[in-house]
């Protein structure tokens, strides 16, 4: 007789084969696949959760291996990657249709704070801050001391003198330190489902990734939007967003070349007239001409000056007269008398030292104003030259 080799067959409990058959299925039915931590949290938190979300998430809570057996019966391209992150903790999966990151935002938002218990591991470094507490001065100076916080009496109550760290991140609260922290109402821990890892189409966005600081991300979306307007700016790349900016770039420089060039278009005409205006002034002033002496006294001798003639009362006179302007004797005196020994060029140059202000184009825009902030030193002495230029355009 053969002998007869016998193979025992393990007994599989019928509900471990419906709860692997059910993470396969839902793996092939959901795009999103995640894995939650569930310790810490109480049970009344997780039925709240449950029903919050009912319709828009499936949650499978199990022994590990069934959801590793799930996983592998899934066949799904990639979710072999999730297995270390069900290794870790007390884990569950989550499964749902929604975008990763609007999902951990709505978990996130629907966390609550709560005191930390002994035991628990510290999400991040505790900390109790410097300043004045509600306890009356005893024993519990000495119960801050025992945790390595430095405390003492202040206006008749115990105050902490520095900050102090109670415990690291990743380390377990001790029982003095959770007993404090709930005294001085700092709640550390947050109750409600803690996403750790995301899977969607054979990516693995962890929960740093998911956690997006928004209004830190609109800030850095609206300053690469201004950088990149800027650079094209700069460039000269007419784009639907620059147009309008490089319109007014090139009206500014348009602009700036007339006034520096002393050419009286009618767009710049203000602007050379008011050059030679402050230019006249400044050069009453810096050469002490007599009070009272109006400004067209000035542009006559400026004019005579320019033209190649000598400024002495005759030439003031005629100049004026020449105008329609009825000359004043004193008046004339005072100048010529004003402006013996004075290097009247010299003088055009220094009072013209002070820049000329370009009006604002029609079009709008940041780069324009930043193109003023860059003036470089060489276009100083282009606008000590701008008055002159003007005189030059107006009696030249």
């Amino acid at each position: 007789m053969s002998a007869k080799k016998e193979v025992a067959q393990t007994h599989v409990a019928e509900w471990k084969k419906n709860t692997v058959q059910e993470i396969a299925t839902l793996c092939q039915k959901y795009p999103i696949i995640g894995v939650l931590n569930m310790e810490s949290l109480p049970s009344g938190s997780l039925q709240q959760m449950r029903s919050k979300l009912r319709g828009t998430v499936d949650i499978v809570m199990t022994r590990r291996s069934l959801l590793t057996r799930g996983f592998a019966k899934a066949k799904k391209p990639g979710s072999e990657q999730l297995q270390e992150y069900i290794n870790k903790g007390m884990p569950a999966l989550l499964f749902t249709k929604e975008n990763p990151f609007t999902l951990y935002k709505t978990l996130k938002k629907s966390k609550t704070r709560a005191a930390a218990k002994p035991g628990q591991i510290a999400p991040y470094d505790l900390v109790i801050p410097a300043g004045p507490t509600p306890f009356s001065p005893g024993p519990v100076i000495s119960e801050f001391a025992q945790i390595g916080v430095k405390a003492g009496v202040e206006g008749g109550k115990v105050a902490v003198k520095q900050e102090a760290i109670v415990c690291k991140s990743g380390e377990p609260v001790k029982p003095n330190v959770a007993s404090m922290l709930a005294r001085l109402g700092i709640e550390p821990m947050e109750i409600g489902l803690n996403l750790v890892a995301v899977y969607e189409a054979g990516t693995i966005y962890l929960r740093d990734v998911l956690d997006i600081d928004e209004t830190q991300f609109m800030q850095n979306l609206l300053t690469a939007i201004s950088s990149g307007i800027n650079l094209a700016v700069e460039a000269a790349i007419l784009t639907q967003d620059t147009t309008d900016l490089l319109i007014g770039k090139a009206y500014n420089n348009a602009k700036a070349v007339c006034i520096d060039g002393g050419i009286l278009a009618p767009e710049v005409a203000d602007d050379v007239l008011s050059s030679v205006e402050r230019t006249v002034t400044s050069i009453m002033q810096d050469i002490n001409i007599e009070e009272g002496t109006t400004m067209e006294y000035v542009y006559a001798a400026m004019l005579i000056h320019k033209s190649g003639g000598k400024v002495d009362e005759a030439t003031v006179k005629k100049v004026l007269e020449a105008s329609g302007k009825k000359p004043d004797d004193a008046r004339v005196k005072a100048l010529v008398a004003s402006l013996q020994g004075v290097n009247i060029d010299e003088a055009v140059k220094k009072a013209a030292a002070a820049p000329v202000a370009v009006a604002a184009a029609p079009a709008s825009g940041a780069p324009a104003k930043k193109e003023e902030e860059k003036k470089k030193p060489e276009d100083e002495k282009k606008s000590e030259e701008a008055a002159a230029a003007g005189l030059s355009a107006l009696f030249g």
